[in-house]
């Protein structure tokens, strides 16, 4: 699927979750709670622990290998805001939770970028949805489906602008409010992020 793209100075990319499942012959999850790779008392099951070296090894060689062997040279790296544990975790882990949320994202984000970078021997390239503070040394950003309306773009717009991403976007979506109702009715501009990415290489 993705060795189409080899040669026509683009990459083909898979959207991915921090979180790990378990399907029907391939066990990441039950494989993760064995190896001990994931964030301790996480509310979401399954949610890798990219802060660790050994979980992003672990992860990069049982996961992501499986699509890179196929040619896939770049992730959208979705659900890097999901971190938080769970009420009856220990005090000082919902404390050191709380210093990691917005550190999440970013290490997330690292994960694939050096691997990446690693495997080709180019700069890594990384698509995601979210971050804080430092997460422009990883692009790019794509700042998710918003309204139409000027009120949805001007921080999006602002923000995108203030943040010295290099590379930035957002998807365009209507927003209706209707008998009290928001309906979404989808005109996305940044086609194809649920299935493969398509991006001109930048060089």
């Amino acid at each position: 699927m993705f060795r189409r793209f080899e040669g026509a100075n683009a990459m083909g990319g898979l959207h991915i979750r921090s979180i790990l499942d378990d399907g029907n012959s391939l066990k990441l999850l039950s494989e993760a709670r064995k190896q001990g790779i994931l964030y301790p008392y996480a509310q979401r099951e399954g949610l890798v622990n990219f802060f660790d070296p050994k979980a992003v090894d672990w992860w990069w060689d049982h996961a992501v290998t499986r699509i890179t062997d196929l040619g896939c040279r770049l992730l959208k790296t979705d659900v890097g805001s999901a971190l938080n544990v769970q009420e009856d975790a220990p005090a000082k882990l919902r404390y050191k939770a709380r210093a990691d949320h917005n550190l999440f994202p970013i290490a997330y984000a690292a994960a694939p970028f050096h691997k990446f970078m690693q495997l080709t021997g180019k700069r890594g390239f990384n698509h995601t949805r979210e971050g804080y503070a430092g997460i422009q040394r990883y692009p790019f950003i794509w700042a998710g489906d918003w309204g139409s309306e000027w009120q949805w773009f001007e921080p999006i717009i602002t923000g995108g602008s203030i943040s010295v991403f290099p590379v930035w976007a957002t998807g365009r979506t209507a927003w209706k409010v209707l008998n009290g109702t928001l309906r979404a009715i989808r005109n996305s501009i940044c086609a194809g992020y649920s299935l493969v990415c398509s991006v001109r290489s930048l060089s």
